[in-house]
């Protein structure tokens, strides 16, 4: 599906709010300004929720690295429309960010469901271009992130890539998984040939935003190709507005050679950065028995006993031969 930019009023692009020692969420905008509307709506619902939600430093370059620079290089004008929502003030404060010790115990859930609190919020404004919260009307109090639901879907995604809801959403893929996330689920992987641990957390993501955003039909299914429209999600045809698409550098190109497959750069002189984040195998460790010291024991007595047997055949050895020469001068 293609949305003219034209049509896109506003841009919330969340990135790391999970921190536990964090204290506030911070907007971001690329000219420091929080004058525009999705920026003054943000800071507004945070008020009205009494979650801290504030200005981000101004001695930064603009935004933090995020897809929010595409539509920035296409139009200036979204520095109005467009905000990053992170919990670090200026530069990042997670020092595990972007290693394989960024785990599970460096991201908050209550956090991350007060973000998703205040996103759904702010979205709810700006859809319906109510600029004052407190003329939302009585239903907008409601509007309020299931953090049950969100504790279990983070665990899916930075804990336990065998939970019940992949595998409910995603049967077919359990061989695929490995026990622990190798990488952020946004992260786009070497090689995007194949669907396996690389790609399922994101297409697991996909349909379960999918089916739940679906207005469905009853039609079961065994695959995409026995539905008209949309996805085959737990064997019935669902019809959403949900959309997915990679989202990769027009300076990148993936290069399939008969030895490798690696992404290439297509223009090194591009003045646009490129933004990578990385992935890492799993940990592992092998561990090994101290045997029993009497063993050790044995083992001496039984290689002394062979030197001694090695050491006798020898000598009886040295003895038949010189015996033997003796009769042959004889």
């Amino acid at each position: 599906m293609k949305i003219a930019l034209e049509n896109i009023s506003s841009i919330i692009e969340l990135k790391q709010v999970g921190a536990p020692s964090a204290t506030s969420f911070y907007v971001h905008t690329n000219d420091h300004q929080v004058t525009g509307s999705t920026a003054k709506t943000l800071l507004q619902t945070g008020v009205f929720s009494s979650i801290n939600v504030s200005q981000a430093s101004t001695l930064t370059p603009g935004i933090p690295p995020s897809s929010l620079s595409s539509f920035l290089k296409v139009r200036p004008e979204f520095d109005q429309k467009g905000v990053v929502l992170t919990d670090h003030y200026g530069p990042y404060e997670n020092k595990y960010y972007d290693s394989i010790f960024d785990g599970p115990s460096n991201v908050d859930g209550q956090r991350v469901c007060q973000a998703a609190t205040i996103l759904a919020r702010s979205l709810y404004l700006l859809a319906n271009e109510i600029t004052d919260p407190n003329n939302a009307g009585p239903d907008f109090n409601t509007i309020t992130a299931d953090c049950t639901l969100v504790l279990s879907l983070l665990d899916c995604v930075t804990r336990n890539s065998t939970c019940s809801e992949i595998q409910d959403y995603l049967p077919g893929l359990q061989d695929y998984l490995p026990v622990f996330p190798i990488h952020y689920v946004g992260v786009y992987q070497t090689d995007p040939r194949s669907i396996d641990e690389i790609h399922a957390q994101r297409h697991f993501l996909h349909e379960w935003i999918y089916d739940r955003a679906s207005y469905g039909s009853s039609i079961n299914c065994t695959g995409d190709n026995g539905c008209d429209n949309g996805y085959c999600i737990q064997g019935v045809c669902r019809q959403s507005n949900t959309f997915y698409h990679p989202a990769v550098s027009t300076n990148l190109k993936f290069v399939i050679t008969d030895f490798s497959a690696y992404w290439s750069i297509i223009n090194p002189n591009d003045p646009n950065s490129i933004w990578t984040e990385s992935d890492w195998k799993p940990l592992r460790l092998r561990l090994f028995k101290i045997s029993d010291p009497t063993f050790d024991y044995i083992f001496l007595v039984i290689a002394i006993i062979e030197v001694l047997l090695t050491l006798g055949i020898a000598i009886l050895l040295k003895k038949k031969f010189e015996l033997w020469f003796r009769i042959k001068k004889a």
